[in-house]
């Protein structure tokens, strides 16, 4: 989406939304297809199906699972902090940026997410 600027993204938001709620209908446990319906959530206008608080309760449901590998436990947790930014608590995102750091002190999102 990133390489189609911002008329693309307009265009493959629904779509790519969609088929990520599909994916999720068809395996509840899919933990990447979660973070994409999520960011969905946390990113898009409330009149286009944004809600950062469902989000938020989603990804928190999502953390707390034993099965998750270090790579969807780092999404899930700047997941968390982005939108715990987004509603305007900056100490729970800054906690949650931390604990992303704590998995990959050195990956670029780490400082984004800061």
């Amino acid at each position: 989406m990133i390489t189609k600027g911002l008329g693309g993204i307009i265009r493959m938001a629904p779509k790519v939304q969609d088929w990520s709620d599909r994916a999720l209908e068809l395996d509840a446990g899919n933990a990447l297809a979660l973070l994409i319906s999520a960011q969905g959530q946390i990113n898009a206008p409330r009149s286009a199906g944004g809600d950062p608080e469902a989000a938020l309760r989603r990804l928190e449901a999502q953390h707390a699972r034993d099965d998750l590998d270090d790579i969807e436990r780092f999404w899930t947790r700047v997941s968390l902090a982005q939108a715990y930014r987004k509603i305007g608590d900056d100490a729970a995102a800054d906690r949650w940026c931390a604990l992303a750091a704590q998995i990959y002190p050195s990956n670029p999102m780490v400082e984004d997410c800061r």
